[in-house]
């Protein structure tokens, strides 16, 4: 069982990555799920994983960066089918109807004049959530500018060639052809996220057959230039962002045809280092200039825990409000009929094994 996110909080708001759910082009199947809170829509997801789990089948777990407890969505690979929330904040479109997209409605299992009467609540909240999120996204951008901060004082410190050095390594280790094959295709996620709880990190899930676990300042740089090279020499990848950095900086890679992964190995990223390859870049920052811009690193970096973690008590707050909301549509759907819903698509998810 894999479990990652397709989107999650950050600087910029809101980041998603479902487009990157299953390409279109090999889906036989994704199910979009709209409605609202409370609706049954991770209950029937969590429902369908089970039925996988019990036919042999791996699948994906997706989960919600707001809501630890909660699924966002779920992939079977072997049968090349998926099932996604669609509602915001990862508003899921279908882009090829019918041929490849179902949308399925939870709208047909509630009583709508029943929480109707909640009406004026039911907006009030909706509001607070939404402020609430601003507040928090401010304070992930104050974490963010901090977190460039840091970068930038690792690309003054990092000896260049310690990071070529180390990439190279994995590189000519891994990459058995050289040969100009075309250009890979990059599958961009999350393993991490900001949420309720705290930071979550489900790294240590995407297991595989060899792990490389890098620690140390120049790690970002590293990976960078592993991923390149893995894209330039027609090696698919997934791509784990690092959610303060969601369109520069990965912080995680596998290639699924080596079955390879290189992790990031600091303290938050959730990474077991037993039976890994361990490269420490301890090395690749000069002594003397390190000791000089000490301080500001560690002066950056308790500002930035700061921040990200009144960033995550505001989104306890937004969720507290969202359990709420969720207590008007609970009490008024059709449980019976959300079954029903369940049951035809293991029905059909069955005729494709």
């Amino acid at each position: 069982m894999r479990k990652y996110l397709l989107g999650g909080n950050t600087p910029m708001g809101f980041y998603s990555y479902y487009d990157y759910l299953i390409k279109q082009q090999d889906a036989e199947i994704i199910y979009i799920i709209k409605g609202g809170p409370g609706t049954g829509k991770s209950t029937l997801m969590k429902k369908i994983g089970k039925w996988a789990e019990a036919n042999g089948l791996e699948a994906d777990y997706i989960y919600c960066s707001s809501d630890p407890d909660s699924l966002d969505g779920l992939v079977i690979p072997k049968i090349n089918a998926a099932i996604v929330d669609g509602t915001a904040p990862h508003v899921v479109d279908p882009k090829n109807p019918g041929a490849v997209d179902t949308i399925l409605y939870m709208g047909d299992c509630w009583y709508r004049e029943e929480i109707k009467k909640n009406k004026e609540e039911i907006i009030s909240i909706n509001k607070q959530i939404k402020e609430k999120y601003s507040f928090a996204y401010d304070h992930l951008r104050a974490a963010g500018c901090l977190y460039e901060a840091i970068e930038k004082l690792h690309k003054k410190l990092v000896k260049k060639e310690a990071i070529e050095k180390t990439a190279g390594e994995i590189i000519y280790s891994e990459i058995k052809d050289f040969s100009d094959r075309g250009t890979g295709y990059e599958r961009k996620l999350f393993a991490s996220a900001f949420g309720p709880t705290g930071y979550i990190s489900y790294a240590d899930t995407i297991s595989c057959n060899k792990k490389y676990v890098i620690s140390g300042i120049g790690t970002e740089f590293v990976l960078k230039r592993v991923a390149a090279a893995f894209n330039e020499y027609d090696y698919d990848t997934e791509l784990f962002y690092n959610p303060l950095s969601p369109e520069k900086e990965v912080l995680h890679i596998y290639v699924p045809e080596l079955d390879v992964g290189i992790f990031t190995g600091d303290a938050l990223s959730g990474v077991k280092q037993d039976k890994a390859i361990i490269m420490d870049l301890s090395h690749a920052a000069d002594k003397y200039v390190f000791e000089e811009y000490t301080e500001e690193l560690d002066n950056c970096r308790v500002a930035m825990e700061r921040q990200s973690e009144e960033a995550c008590k505001i989104i306890l707050s937004a969720k507290t409000l969202h359990d709420k909301l969720e207590s008007f549509y609970i009490p008024n759907m059709n449980f019976e009929e959300i079954g029903k819903k369940g049951e035809e698509i293991i029905a059909h998810l069955e005729s494709m094994i």
